[in-house]
C-alpha cells in the first residue's frame, strides 16, 4: 500500500472510530493537514461541501476525482447547470472537462424545423429579441444561427445613431 493510500485509510478508520471529531482533530492525529483530511472524506463520501459559493478566479483547482466524475455525469446526460452547482464550477468548465475527456458536445435542443422557423423569422424581418423569447434562446444565437446560414447581417442601430449625429 503506497504512503498516500496508508494516510487515506487512517483518516478513515479515525473518522469511523471518532465520528464527531472535526477535520482538524483527525489531521492532527495522523499527521496531516485539514484540507488532506477534506478531500479524503469527500472523495468517500463521508463529508459534504461547505456550500460556501467560491467566487471566479479564487484559484480553485478541481481534483482528478471530481473531473472524473464531471465526466461520468455529462455521459449520463445530467444537465450542464446541475453539473457545475454540484461541483462549485462554471457551466464552461463542465464542458471544457468533458471536450478533453473527448466526449461530443450536445447538440442543441432546437429541433431542425424550429432552427428554419428562426432563420425564416429572421429573413422576414422580425426583431431579433421577439424571436429569442419565442425560442427559449438567446439572441445573440439567433443571430449566430442566422449569419451561418448566410442572413445578411442588419445593420446596427449604433451605426445609425452616429450617422444621425454627424449630420447635426
Amino acid at each position: 500500500m503506497t504512503r498516500r493510500k496508508g494516510m487515506a485509510a487512517k483518516i478513515l478508520a479515525l473518522k469511523k472510530e471518532h465520528a464527531d471529531w472535526s477535520t482538524g482533530q483527525i489531521a492532527k492525529a495522523v499527521g496531516s493537514r485539514s484540507g488532506n483530511v477534506s478531500n479524503v472524506l469527500l472523495r468517500h463520501g463521508l463529508r459534504k461541501t461547505s456550500g460556501r459559493k467560491r467566487r471566479r478566479g479564487d484559484g480553485h483547482k478541481l481534483m482528478d476525482w471530481e473531473r472524473f466524475a464531471i465526466v461520468e455525469a455529462y455521459k449520463a446526460g445530467e444537465k450542464l447547470s446541475s453539473i457545475a452547482a454540484e461541483f462549485d464550477c462554471d457551466d464552461s468548465t463542465v464542458s471544457r472537462i468533458a471536450c478533453a475527456a473527448g466526449l461530443p458536445r450536445r447538440q442543441s435542443k432546437l429541433t431542425a424545423k424550429e432552427r428554419n422557423e428562426i432563420e425564416n423569422g429572421y429573413r422576414s424581418g422580425l426583431s431579433v429579441s421577439s424571436i429569442a423569447r419565442r425560442y427559449k434562446v438567446s439572441p445573440a444565437y439567433v443571430c449566430m444561427l442566422a449569419k451561418d446560414r448566410g442572413c445578411p447581417p442588419r445593420r446596427e442601430r449604433h451605426a445609425l445613431t452616429k450617422a444621425k449625429c454627424d449630420d447635426r
